[in-house]
């Protein structure tokens, strides 16, 4: 599929051409930012295959933490064709088919163990990893022109794939030709030859196409001749000596996506047999997650024993219901000692490790709690809702940058429950608080078990968010409206203050909320107006606020009509196979950038604005759906705010009541950005070296560079510091080790941060997510057992690309020089076995 985008005016101009042909997208990637191309995408393909799979499962529609996995899966499908866009073997192309194979059964298992594991997140961007591969086995070989109408037997599955036609790629030793030549400016559909295996051979991967082979095929494949067998579009027009637009089998295009179809079906199948039906099942995120961070110093035996009590009562509540939690996160937090987060989806291991918490240690003040807050985060499935608990200000209150990265990268809100004793407002928990979405409790010690019913009521697998608002009160009332649609089956509401003030709810018929109200039940708290409500009557709502000091408010409530995303993106893939993947870090302001969107099927209109986190209005903006397959996506360009906001959505629903949802993390704008680069196996025992590109281009600044990582693998970082220019840019080098005896399959996440030092709210980060392996040998950059010629092709591919390149890959920086040079490729030649010969 796609692997380069370049030129994004030519696409158009050419998909143009199609005229009224149907407005979904071709496996391409994922949904687009204005070319329309006609068939099924990957992201369709692999949305038909979960819903057969959900069929199988009773499930009828689709919950908000379902769409979440769903959505990882898709975004890390997507990302094989921007960051292997010249392996053959990710592609199956160029008869690669058996290390294609091996592509797909690594990813596989490798997301089983992380299942196994808990590790929801990186299974399923392993599992949609693999899923890329497999279905491009079926628009790219010659399965279906083979007479074939069910699914290949051995791919997908450990072992050989038979029947390959004879390539010397593949250590035959000879080329068997398999594509007779395509005149030009034909869509010629019976150009093979062979009654063997085959797939086309596309230019600038790493396998030269020998003479008689088929080539891949389309505009954009430069690959010596014309023609080709790729079945990736439904259309296929006239052509210039470049090839045909896009697909010259594109008449076999259903067939191929409807086998692809099955092929993710099939896979998910044989992920559920290899694990329990609950791990299966948290896997398609199915249930919430259910995360905490408890500090176990001293001082903090009676706030640990009403956690104990309450949290049991909450997980036994939801036992064998749609709402048992997906994943069970305890991180606790001690003073010096941090131990790794517990995870499980077992609910009895998880009362035992609670039940196995007491308090002890500590002495002086402040405590770790930002490894605390950072383990739950990394261990806790993507859009978790973590829970801290601890009476005491953060000691390394330095990494509180991190912690927000991390957070901001895996959507994850942060509660505080604080119950002072030393200093307990300390700022970082409401910075912290304030940018993903969360909210500051300050709290008598009996009141730990109350908090834990209020995570109860926010922690919801169709939560949706309507109101978040944070600021400061004043003696002048200020009032919040918000609308409550009908597809609001119970709302949550909770304003939280540091001191005393007045709140008052109205009701759309303009009473006041109280204990009474029917269908209201109380939370009480200090210092926090909490309710759930049930039925919520439908129309505008308000809530009036008072007093003085800080204050946060959270409205949101259980919905099957969800915002369900919203991202900033940028084109990538090959050229007439673009599609949209999200950039790294927070925009920069004033800059025009594109987003995606995707709100509930409910929504009649839509529109969108950013506000500031106290709830004033910054911008308006629509965006627009170009893909008929898939109508509760939009895509726009916007221009980012020059401070800091958040998104919502409104309009009507199809009841014609009024609707709002927001994205309740804060985007910072940052003129500061960083490069990652490409997650690569941290061998067990050995140094894997990462290099990160960081620019700047606001007032020249002398920043400084954290990196951190829950499993403390963490072994070197170089520079400390560094001044850019205007304009500038500088690389960074983070070093991690795992130890030799670390498990194989152990995640490791890391996240690297740029701040300016002396404005610590200007900066930038990426994160990374890495798996312990096996330690590989040299040269073996494709991490297949060997070094051939595959390897070679990749550093003749990667050749001249350095970090922040989307090219650079650290595993073929073999000399660790930050460049793919000669001297890689020396490297490379030297470790093939002598005698062979590469193309």
């Amino acid at each position: 599929m796609s692997r380069k985008f370049n030129s994004a005016l030519r696409t158009a101009a050419l998909v143009a051409a199609l005229g009224a042909v149907g407005s979904s997208y071709a496996f391409v990637p994922s949904v687009g930012l204005g070319a329309i191309t006609p068939g099924e995408s990957h992201a369709a393909i692999t949305k038909t295959g979960l819903t057969t799979i959900y069929g199988e499962l009773g499930i009828t529609s689709v919950s908000r933490t379902m769409e979440q996995a769903r959505d990882t899966m898709l975004e890390a499908n997507a990302q094989v064709d921007k960051t292997f866009e010249t392996s053959t073997a990710h592609h199956c192309d160029a008869e690669n088919i058996n290390r294609c194979n091996e592509v797909v059964v690594a990813a596989f298992d490798s997301a089983v163990r992380s299942v196994q594991a808990n590790n929801l997140d990186d299974a399923r961007k392993n599992f949609g990893a693999a899923l890329h591969t497999l279905q491009d086995f079926y628009s790219h070989s010659n399965w279906i022109e083979l007479g074939n109408n069910s699914l290949h037997p051995q791919m997908g599955r450990p072992g050989r794939v038979t029947g390959i036609s004879p390539s010397t790629f593949n250590g035959d030793t000879t080329n068997a030709p398999t594509c007779i030549e395509s005149p030009t400016g034909a869509c010629m559909r019976n150009n093979l030859i062979t009654p063997l295996l085959t797939s086309g051979y596309y230019g600038g991967q790493n396998r030269d196409r020998p003479p008689g082979k088929c080539r891949h095929g389309g505009f954009f494949d430069k690959s010596p001749g014309v023609g080709g067998i790729n079945k990736d579009m439904a259309a296929c027009l006239g052509t210039t000596g470049n090839g045909l637009f896009d697909s010259p089998h594109s008449d076999r295009h259903p067939e191929a996506a409807a086998l692809a179809a099955q092929a993710t079906a099939d896979l998910l199948r044989q992920m559920k047999a290899k694990v329990t039906l609950r791990q299966f099942k948290s896997f398609l995120g199915i249930g919430a997650p259910f995360a905490f961070a408890i500090d176990t110093t001293g001082s903090m035996g009676s706030v640990i024993e009403g956690v104990k009590s309450q949290v049991n009562v909450i997980i036994d509540s939801r036992a064998n219901t749609p709402e048992e939690a997906s994943q069970y996160v305890l991180a606790p937090f001690n003073d010096p000692g941090v131990p790794t987060a517990i995870v499980t989806e077992n609910p009895a291991a998880f009362k035992s490790a609670l039940a196995g918490l007491f308090a002890s240690g500590g002495g002086d003040c402040p405590e770790l709690s930002m490894a605390g807050a950072y383990n739950a985060v990394a261990a806790a499935d993507k859009g978790a809702q973590v829970y801290l608990f601890t009476d005491a200000s953060a000691k390394d209150f330095s990494t509180y940058g991190s912690v927000l990265d991390l957070a901001s990268t895996k959507k994850s809100r942060l509660f505080f429950a604080l119950f002072g004793n030393c200093s307990p407002y300390d700022p970082v928990y409401f910075a912290l608080a304030r940018n993903t979405g969360g909210q500051v409790f300050i709290l008598n010690r009996p009141e730990a078990a109350q908090v834990s019913r209020l995570a109860d009521a926010f922690s919801r697998t169709d939560t949706v968010d309507i109101l978040t608002i944070s600021g400061t009160l004043t003696p002048t009332p200020r009032t919040y409206q918000f609308p409550v649609d009908s597809h609001i089956s119970r709302m949550n509401l909770s304003v939280a203050r540091t001191a005393p003030g007045t709140v008052v709810v109205r009701r759309p018929d303009g009473s006041t909320l109280t204990p009474t109200t029917p269908g209201a039940t109380e939370i009480p708290l200090s210092n926090t107006t909490a309710y759930a409500i049930t039925t919520p009557q439908r129309g505008v709502w308000s809530i009036t606020v008072s007093g003085s000091d800080t204050f946060s408010i959270l409205v949101n409530g259980e919905s099957d009509f969800a915002f369900s995303q919203f991202q900033f993106v940028e084109p990538g893939g090959r050229p007439g196979h673009s599609g949209a993947f999200p950039l790294t870090g927070s925009p920069a302001p004033g800059k025009q950038v594109y987003a995606l969107a995707n709100v509930g099927r409910f929504a009649v209109t839509k529109s969108y604005e950013f506000r500031s986190p106290e709830g004033s209005v910054l911008a308006r903006f629509d965006l627009s759906n170009n893909d008929a397959a898939d109508p509760t996506s939009e895509t726009g360009q916007v221009t980012i705010p020059t401070g800091p906001f958040k998104v919502y959505a409104l309009g009507q629903d199809n009841n014609r009541n009024a609707y709002q949802r927001v994205v309740g993390n804060v985007v910072n704008p940052q003129t500061v950005s960083v490069s990652a680069p490409t997650a690569v196996g941290l061998p067990q025992g050995q140094v894997t070296t990462y290099i990160f590109s960081v620019r700047n281009d606001g007032p020249a600044a002398t920043f400084r560079f954290s990196a951190i990582d829950d499993k403390r693998f963490v072994s070197g970082l170089a520079p400390q510091t560094a001044t850019i220019p205007t304009g500038g840019s500088a690389l960074v080098t983070v070093r991690m080790t795992p130890p030799a005896g670390t498990p194989v399959g152990t995640v490791s996440t890391l996240t690297f941060s740029a701040e300016d030092a002396s404005n610590p709210d200007a900066r930038n980060y990426a994160s990374l997510s890495s798996s312990v392996i096996a330690p590989p040998l040299v040269g073996d950059v494709n991490r297949d057992g060997r070094v051939d010629c595959d390897d070679l092709g990749i550093v003749r591919a990667s050749f001249g690309s350095r970090p922040g390149s989307g090219k650079f890959n650290p595993n073929v920086d073999l000399d660790v020089n930050g460049v793919i040079d000669v001297r890689d490729l020396a490297i490379i030649t030297r470790l093939i076995p002598a005698g062979t010969v590469c193309k």
